[in-house]
């Protein structure tokens, strides 16, 4: 009888609340979506590349993965109250999908038009979801519901599918979290864009590395709705390390491996292309933030505070540009030139610490050895991890785990402070290392 009373009183709290809207989600704010049954996240994964249109939807243990992260953008974006939204996935910029008609049907992403925030844009019912409180209790879940009476829910088997309402089905509920992680500017935990502000042929654009395969090395402008607003795409950000060598320069980390800013093969000529390397210490991975007039080395309050400014190679006495000539993929490309004072050489930091993992483990200089940290080499790597502890950490004791960019745990063997990864498919891990009492984490990138 209780149990029967019980499922009554929760209908009746579900079904009392179907007018209460997500009136909170921020259009410029990162979001997990956790099944209140599993207790495990809504993402985009499988393996392969998350960019692919058409990839399946499915829920795994959150870890932070951009992948598991989502956007509500509302719909219509004219000002007037809303409940309906389009839902995109951080990693690939494309909206959650329930193209197929049916119950039980499962969940795909869909490129979108890139003006989908006018209010012009009509969005097809298939990518229009209504979100509606489930309760009017602090803390309630939500139901996501789309046109024709289809709800996202979760099998507990890491699908999800089609439901039609089911006021006992606990797998159609799912707590919306922020996940933002963007309370305060502060240069050695947050990431940033660096975004040339002038509008040139769509732009403005920002530096990022290659969205469609992360092992090529190049570093290329990007002129996406989110380059200069918005939330950045995980690999148009950036953090900031500062150089182990010269006082006022920087190494400048890309947030989606960990490799760093630098100059082709130390070049110092006009026209010299960048690359993303492994840190070296490099002078040609050394990089300043100057005044824009009078070229004065700028302290991070000054060129964190949204100020316009010259990004300077130490090694190559020039700036970086945003140079206007024509290449065979995109039509501009960013390189090395004297200081000529034009706008293709001004820059600015946009923060933007929608951090792919928590406690931000590249905002640290992997090159030094910390007393509660470790540094991890070579990385990327081929077969064999090198793991160097600081003199509080003892490897003698420590257990090492790594999971894949899904957040499946994979088998490594670890010996002696190697990490043997010959047996692991290329493509980006998290290596946790623990010694009882403390935990680190790093990102790596398996070539």
């Amino acid at each position: 009888m209780k149990k029967i009373y019980f499922q009554w009183l929760q209908a009746i709290l579900l079904l009392s609340s179907f007018g209460a809207s997500a009136q909170s989600l921020d259009p410029n704010h990162v979001y997990k979506l956790v099944c209140r049954a599993t207790g495990q996240a809504l993402e985009i994964g499988g393996g392969g590349n998350f960019n692919d249109e058409g990839r399946v939807a499915n829920t795994w243990g959150y870890w932070g993965g951009a992948h598991q992260q989502w956007i509500f953008s509302p719909y219509p974006n004219n000002g007037n109250p809303v409940n309906n939204y389009i839902i995109i996935n951080r990693t690939s910029r494309q909206a959650l999908t329930g193209d197929n008609p049916n119950a039980g049907s499962s969940f795909h992403q869909y490129k979108i038009s890139t003006t989908y925030t006018s209010p012009n844009y009509v969005p097809s019912n298939t990518q229009l979801w209504t979100i509606q409180q489930a309760g009017s209790y602090p803390g309630a879940p939500y139901l996501l519901q789309l046109p024709g009476g289809y709800y996202m829910a979760a099998d507990g088997n890491n699908n999800v599918f089609k439901q039609s309402y089911d006021p006992n089905n606990s797998t159609m509920l799912w707590d919306i979290v922020d996940v933002s992680q963007n309370a305060s500017l502060n240069y050695t935990q947050g990431s940033f864009q660096i975004i040339n502000p002038q509008v040139y042929a769509g732009g403005p654009y920002a530096i990022g590395v290659s969205h469609d395969d992360p092992s090529k090395r190049d570093v290329r402008p990007f002129n996406s709705p989110y380059s200069g607003s918005g939330i950045a795409n995980a690999y148009e950000e950036w953090t900031l390390v500062p150089s182990t060598t010269t006082s006022g320069y920087y190494y400048i980390v890309t947030r989606l491996n960990g490799l760093v800013l630098g100059i082709i093969n130390g070049a110092t000529n006009n026209g010299a292309t960048l690359s993303i390397e492994e840190n070296h210490q490099y002078p040609w991975q050394e990089w300043a933030f100057l005044d824009k007039d009078d070229s004065h080395i700028l302290q991070p309050s000054e060129f964190t505070d949204g100020r316009i400014c010259k990004l300077y190679s130490r090694h190559a006495g020039k700036l970086i540009e945003l140079n206007p000539s024509l290449s065979n993929d995109f039509p501009y490309i960013v390189d090395m030139i004297n200081d000529y004072g034009t706008n293709t050489q001004r820059w600015k930091l946009k923060f933007d610490s929608y951090n792919r993992l928590s406690g931000s483990p590249l905002a640290t200089n992997q090159a030094s050895n910390s007393d509660k940290s470790l540094s991890i080499y070579p990385n990327p790597a081929q077969e064999t991890l090198t793991l160097t502890p600081g003199s509080q950490f003892d490897l003698a004791i420590s257990t090492v785990n790594v999971v894949d960019a899904c957040g499946k745990q994979v088998e490594v063997h670890y010996h002696n402070g190697q990490v043997d990864i010959s047996r692991l498919t290329t493509g980006l891990y998290v290596i946790t290392v623990s010694d009882g009492e403390q935990t680190v984490r790093h990102k790596f990138s398996k070539l």
